[in-house]
């Protein structure tokens, strides 16, 4: 539970960090979707999502989940490494 309040806290800091008017969109860096730095917003292109859009395929999204929750992973190893 000390994990999920964790990542709790850590979301409502970045969405308190983020303008409001770029929520709903997609950061990208080069061809990856990325969580953006809310200090350095200049660095990414964004895309507003539409019908008939393409999004990444599913492994590409679970692969950038398992990467960042290897980043921010508590140092006991509560989560793995690779997916």
């Amino acid at each position: 539970m000390t994990r999920l309040r964790q990542t709790l806290t850590e979301a409502e800091a970045f969405i308190e960090r983020m303008p409001t008017e770029l929520a709903g969109l997609v950061f990208l860096q080069g061809a990856s979707v990325v969580q953006p730095d809310p200090g350095h917003l200049d660095r990414y292109q964004t895309h507003a999502g539409q019908r008939r859009d393409q999004w990444p395929t599913s492994p590409d999204i679970t692969e950038a989940m398992f990467e960042q929750a290897a980043k921010t992973s508590s140092a006991d190893g509560s989560l793995p490494a690779t997916p």
